[in-house]
């Protein structure tokens, strides 16, 4: 079964998730006098970053923002999660917040090392995950590495396509943090989405539970916000029983 119930928001379109996104996160970040915020990477959050951006209530001089997974490129190649981020939420920002980039010209455990002890043991105030397909967070892949009891807060991963060398927040990292938001967009993700919140149609085998994403167990909130693509295969009667349904 799933570590911890979430709070699901369903939008009926990519665009209106990430307003929806958007205004979560910001409510979340206006809470604190200092916010660690560890962010998603990935083309999925780039409207949701925009969106964030724009909403005035956010006071990003007290937001110390950190990537919760990085592949392990340059900050100018075109599949950088820092250069995304940059492209998208900071590029728009008239303040930039305080920002920690994994240093990717060291070798992967040296930068992997260093960035753990920028997050330090401190739990993190608010994670920005997105999924992939097989149910991956961050770059913790199944059956791969950042699971165990006692892992580094931030470690290299490899995933097992594209490229191959990441660092990723660990589960553990993860689940200290006070509140987790997953995002979830396309018809793509419906079918593991069904897999881990009941199928409307289909079996519920005993490798359902098994993905990383049914892992999630933050100290405090947890919220999935999906579109109606990703919520197609969904028994809402089925989910309304079981998670709250927002």
């Amino acid at each position: 079964m799933l570590a911890k119930l979430p709070f699901i928001h369903i939008a009926p379109n990519p665009t209106e998730a990430a307003k929806l996104a958007a205004q979560l996160l910001a409510q979340e970040l206006a809470k604190r006098s200092h916010a660690r915020f560890a962010v998603a990477g990935g083309k999925s959050p780039e409207t949701l970053y925009r969106e964030l951006a724009r909403i005035p209530t956010v006071d990003w001089s007290k937001v110390e923002v950190f990537l919760g997974d990085e592949r392990f490129v340059p900050l100018q190649h075109p599949e950088s999660n820092a250069g995304m981020l940059q492209r998208s939420l900071l590029a728009e920002l008239p303040r930039a917040p305080r920002v920690h980039f994994p240093e990717t010209d060291l070798p992967i455990d040296q930068a992997a090392q260093a960035y753990a002890a920028l997050l330090d043991e401190a739990p993190l105030d608010l994670v920005l995950l997105g999924m992939g397909d097989d149910g991956h967070l961050a770059s913790l892949f199944p059956r791969g590495l950042g699971f165990a009891p006692g892992s580094p807060s931030y470690l290299p991963t490899l995933a097992p396509s594209g490229i191959q060398q990441r660092l990723s927040l660990s589960l553990d990292a993860i689940n200290r943090a006070s509140t987790v938001l997953l995002f979830v967009l396309g018809a793509k993700k419906a079918s593991t989405l069904a897999r881990l919140l009941g199928p409307a149609e289909g079996d519920q085998s005993a490798d359902a539970f098994q993905l990383p994403a049914a892992l999630l167990a933050p100290s405090g909130e947890l919220h999935w916000v999906i579109d109606a693509a990703a919520a197609a295969r969904l028994d809402l009667a089925v989910l309304a029983s079981g998670a709250p349904h927002v």
